[in-house]
């Protein structure tokens, strides 16, 4: 009997062990779940961190932009400047704008998630913030043709994601494939954002001041990125594949290693509500998830 216990403890270890991907991904065993704009915190206190942090940082931004500035120059304060708009000041006001639309989506999700809103207005708000993003980047067009085309890359970016977090959050629940899209299409937005911030301005001085006595340290981003746009231009969507490939190859390598943490029969939101109880978190939001999720 002794025997007969452990060959069936040891067969319930196993099959409660990771399946690995072959198995997860195989025919027949797709599981349900839904997808939410942000993520609650395992540890307790911190089930609203991301809101909070998406509220508190544009805000710090706003005031960075509108005045943190150059002292000496009041355009940098107002928008309309001797009864004309400045300018010199749009170009901060629809940053202002920008760092505004991540502010809204994390009220939203305070509110949403207080019960001051309808469900789903969250992820409402969320797509509505990107798309508000694209447009606001779209008008954002100016400059040189290397800069135009960067920017024009970013805007079919950050629409592409809105449609994705649209198709994800409100037609098409469960499915893998779309949840796999969304974190790609704004890992892309964010490393394009970067690039474009490494091509187009140098480090150590001003670009719209600078001169060819001035420039010094940053003679060699000069010569690689400005001294010849048109070939930067052709050169411009290689790296937007690389980045493309290189963020779909990290997100493959999460996902293989999550089916061999994860056991069998039992989903990653069932996992967390597991660890928030322990924890002595919340688990109000993930009772009624957790039990439907399963690897069958």
């Amino acid at each position: 009997s002794s025997s007969l216990s452990s060959s069936s403890s040891s067969s319930s270890l196993s099959s409660s062990s990771a399946p690995g991907p072959r198995q997860v991904f195989s025919h027949g065993r797709a599981r349900s779940f839904s997808a939410r704009p942000w993520v609650e915190g395992v540890v307790p206190y911190t089930s609203l961190a991301e809101p909070v942090v998406k509220l508190a940082l544009p805000l710090l931004g706003i005031l960075g932009e509108l005045y943190y500035k150059p002292v000496e120059n009041i355009c940098w304060h107002y928008l309309i400047y001797k009864g004309e708009f400045d300018p010199e000041t749009v170009n901060l006001y629809i940053h202002t704008c920008l760092y505004g639309s991540v502010a809204v989506s994390g009220l939203a999700d305070l509110l949403t998630h207080s019960s001051l809103l309808p469900r789903s207005f969250d992820k409402l708000v969320h797509v509505l913030a990107f798309v508000t993003q694209g447009m606001l980047f779209a008008v954002h067009l100016k400059g040189s043709e290397l800069g135009i085309m960067m920017h024009k890359i970013l805007v079919g970016l950050l629409f592409a994601y809105s449609a994705a977090a649209a198709l994800e959050l409100f037609v098409v629940k469960g499915d893998l494939a779309a949840t796999f899209m969304r974190p790609f299409l704004l890992a892309l937005c964010g490393a394009w954002i970067c690039f474009t911030g490494v091509v187009l301005f140098p480090k150590h001085v001003n670009y719209f001041t600078m001169t060819m006595e001035s420039m010094g340290p940053d003679l060699l981003w000069f010569l690689k990125w400005q001294m010849r746009p048109h070939l930067t231009m052709m050169v411009i969507p290689v790296y937007l594949c690389f980045y493309a490939l290189l963020i779909f190859a990290c997100q493959v390598l999460v996902l293989w290693i999550m089916c061999f943490l994860v056991p069998s029969g039992c989903s990653w939101r069932a996992r967390l509500h597991n660890a928030r109880k322990l924890l002595g978190g919340d688990t109000s939001d993930y009772k009624a998830v957790a039990l439907s999720e399963t690897l069958d």
